[in-house]
Formats: structure tokens, sequence, C-alpha cells
């Protein structure tokens, strides 16, 4: 139930995190539009600015005389919409090489550093008669010949920034000094345009701040959700691994308390009490049972201990002659198990310093569990490889194996390899974690390497001294 819980606020969090991920998204492009527009806008009021400069004033003026008078010409039926199209544009082109200069002229000179083409472009040139447009003279959208000063712009790059209107009314007296007979209402409609090189690239470093700090927001909900779920899924193991302790030391302490619970009825039996070989095998009983309940309550306080809490008493011993006693006593001990043990003593001296009680408790941990996990028939291979500065002890067996996830974790406290039933191998889950602690204390190291189903090697490496 806890677990589907935890799978469970797991996949919440993922789903809101993407959710904060969408909409940090959806924000930050609403402000790149938001950006793109004011970048717009400011570049359009710059461009603005230049129909203020006066050199520009009279080349516009030139320009907008020139059309007036080639319309004229058109009005007169002298030359006809083609032949007043292209006039204005060879007019046009005459004059666009100095408008180009005066412009780089005055973008050196203003705050524009961006790298910008521009050009007023015709749009349409519409003659009217009592205020109606009649005569369409020019489009630029029906026709291949454009009009305009500055620089040329493909249709892709260009970005318009505003449209003009000029208007003009000329009365009789006005346009028959143009050389028409009647009045001339005519209606220029331009469009002002700019290119610029990368200005997305622009925009976007305007907003760098903003995406920094929108990343250093994003890594830190993910190191936020990460230190969370890894300090939940590290809370259920320990909560785990104390009820597997628990529930390890209570089946531990089942026995011994139900055996000591017998005899102690036994001894209010009259005839337990007058039958001297049965008070005896009884009292001898309670006096294992209770030696057994304080070794489970020595092995829980001592072999909880640290590296750091340990106290060492250090002795030279020849280890050869060390490892050779523990094996004969195990060997003993398992007289009645499938157990053979290979050792072959070596016969040159090996001298180390270490506390020989704790380094028998290491050893024998370790040959115990060769047997608890082993196989019908046992078989434990030891070695010692002296090399300069170590001596490396090799204990192998032939048991079930240790599986790589399962030696990730095999020398954390109360932790137990799951071997289906938890109870069908006595321990508290303290062997392994006790030995390397102890190892650790000693400046020296603990590995394993295994493989299911063909066995385990533990390798203790000790600095000679």
């Amino acid at each position: 139930m806890k677990t589907n819980r935890i799978k469970y606020l797991i996949s919440i969090s993922i789903v809101s995190f993407i959710a904060l991920c969408l909409i940090q998204g959806y924000l930050l492009y609403n402000t790149y539009q938001l950006k793109k527009q004011v970048f717009v806008d400011d570049l359009k009021s710059s461009i603005d600015a230049l129909n203020d400069v006066p050199e520009i004033q009279q080349l516009n003026e030139a320009w907008y005389l020139s059309i007036i008078q080639n319309l004229a010409t058109y009005k007169n039926t002298v030359n006809t919409k083609k032949e007043v199209v292209q006039a204005i544009k060879t007019k046009t082109d005459s004059i666009n090489a100095q408008f180009i200069t005066l412009l780089q002229e005055v973008f050196e000179e203003s705050e524009i550093t961006h790298r910008i083409s521009y050009k007023k472009e015709i749009q349409d040139i519409i003659l009217y008669d009592n205020e109606l447009p009649v005569d369409t003279v020019y489009s630029g959208a029906k026709t291949n010949t454009n009009l305009y000063l500055g620089s040329n712009q493909s249709n892709k790059e260009k970005v318009l920034l505003s449209t003009g209107k000029w208007f003009s009314k000329y009365d009789k007296n006005d346009a028959k000094a143009l050389g028409i007979d009647g009045s001339l209402d005519v209606e220029i409609i331009t469009g002002d345009y700019v290119s610029l090189t990368n200005w997305e690239k622009e925009v976007l470093l305007q907003m760098i701040g903003i995406f920094a700090i929108s990343i250093v927001l994003l890594v830190f909900v993910v190191g936020l959700f990460y230190i969370s779920f890894s300090t939940l899924l590290r809370q259920k193991k320990i909560a785990t691994m104390r009820n597997d302790f628990i529930n390890n030391i209570t089946h531990e302490l089942k026995t011994p308390l139900a055996t000591l619970k017998v005899a102690s009825k036994s001894l209010h039996n009259k005839e337990v009490l007058h039958h001297q070989e049965a008070l005896e095998n009884t009292i001898a009983i309670i006096d294992r049972q209770s030696n057994r309940l304080h070794r489970i309550v020595d092995q829980v306080l001592q072999k909880t201990i640290g590296a750091e809490e340990l106290e060492l008493n250090y002795e030279e011993v020849s280890l050869v002659p060390f490892i050779t006693t523990i094996i004969e006593d195990f060997s003993l001990l398992n007289e009645a198990n499938s157990v053979t043990i290979e050792w072959v003593a070596e016969e040159r001296e090996m001298k180390v310093s270490f506390d020989a009680f704790l380094m028998t408790t290491v050893l024998l941990n370790i040959l115990e569990n060769a047997v608890k996990y082993g196989k019908d028939v046992v078989r434990i291979s030891v070695n010692v490889i002296e090399d300069k500065q170590n001596y490396h002890i090799s204990i192998t067996d032939n048991g079930l194996g240790i599986s790589p996830k399962e030696q990730e974790r095999i020398f954390d406290k109360f932790y137990r390899v799951q071997t289906g039933n938890i109870h069908q191998v006595k321990g508290l889950g303290l062997g392994l974690y006790y030995a390397w602690q102890v190892i650790k204390a000693h400046q020296g190291e603990l590995g394993v390497t295994s493989t299911l189903t063909e066995g385990t090697t533990f390798t203790i490496t000790l600095p000679k001294r």
C-alpha cells in the first residue's frame, strides 16, 4: 500500500513538474513576443526620426515633386501609365545612392547599433476626382516594378514598421503651374520597411537574464524534487530495514523465550523437582537459553558500533597460523554439515598488526555466511596474497551468489539478502556490517564479487604495519 502511495506521489510530482515547465515555456514565449514588440517599436521610433533629418527631408521632397511632375504628364495624356512609372523609377534610382549614403551617416551618428537595412517603398499611387479614387496609376502588389528609396529586401526578411499616406490637392491655379488643365488630387501610399540581420537573436540576447533565472529555478525545483524523493526513499529503506530487524530479532528471541517458558513451567512440576536428572536437565536448558539471550543482546549492542567507536587492541600476529587456527575451529563446529574448506598454508612468514579478537569475529562471520547461504554441499576456499603494501585474504564459496543490486547494500546495517522467506536463515543483518566496520577501523578494505548460482568471494585487504 505504501509503495503504491509513493508511486502515486512520484507520478503526481512528475505531472506537476511537466505542467510547471509548460507554464514556464508559455510565459517565456509571451515575454519573447513582448520583447519583440518593444524592440520593433524602438526601432520604429529611431526610423521615424530619419524624416526629421534636413538632408533626407530634401531628398524626399525632390522625390515627391518628381512623382507629381510625372503624374502631370499622365494627366495631360502625354505619357502612358507604364511610361510614367518608368520615369518615376528612373528618377528614384538616380537619387537612391545619395539616399543610402545619407542613411549610413545618420545610422553611424545615431544610437542605432543594429545592422539594419531600410527602405521607403511606394505601395500605391491613386488619382482622385471629387475626393473619390478614379485611377490607380501604380500598384506595387500588381507589378514587378518596385519604386523605393533605400536598400532592396526580400519579402521574407523585411518587416513593415509603418504605413504613410501623402495626399495632395492641386487646385486649378496650382495645377496650371504644372501644365495641367484642371485640378490634380493624388494619394501616394508608402511603407517603411527594415531588414535586421539576426533580429531574433537580438531579442533573445535581451532575454538572456530571464532565461538564466528560469533555468536556475527549474534546476532548483528538480534538485528539490530529487532531494525530497531521495529522502523519502531513504526513509522508506530505513523503515523497511527497521521492520526486517524487528522481525528477525523477534524470530531470534522467540525460541529461547519459548524454551525458557516451558522450562520454568517444568520447575512447578513436583516430579521434576524430585527427579535429580530431570531437574539438572531443566536447569541446563534454562542456563543455555539465558546465555543465548545474552549473546543476542550483546550481538545487537556490539555489532551496531561504528568504525570510529571501536577500540582496537593491536598485537602482532603471524597471519598464516592465525587463519589456520580459525579454520580448524570452524571445521570442528561444522563436522555434522557437508562443509569442505580448502586452505593451503603458506610457509613464508607473514606478520601483521591487528586486533586478533575482532579479526577472528570478521573471518567467522564470513565463513558462517558461506554455510548459511550455501548449497547442500558447501565448498569454501581461503587464500592469502601478499603485495608490497597489503595482505589480501580472500574467502570464496560455491553458494547461491549475490545479485549486483544486493551487493551494493550487503554492508548496510540490518540489511539481509532477500532469499524468499526472510526467516529461512537466522540472523540480524549485522554480521557483514560489523565486519566492514572492523576492517574500516583497521584502515583496510572489504570487497565482494559474486555471480548468481555460482558463488561469492569476499576479499579483506589489510595494510602491512
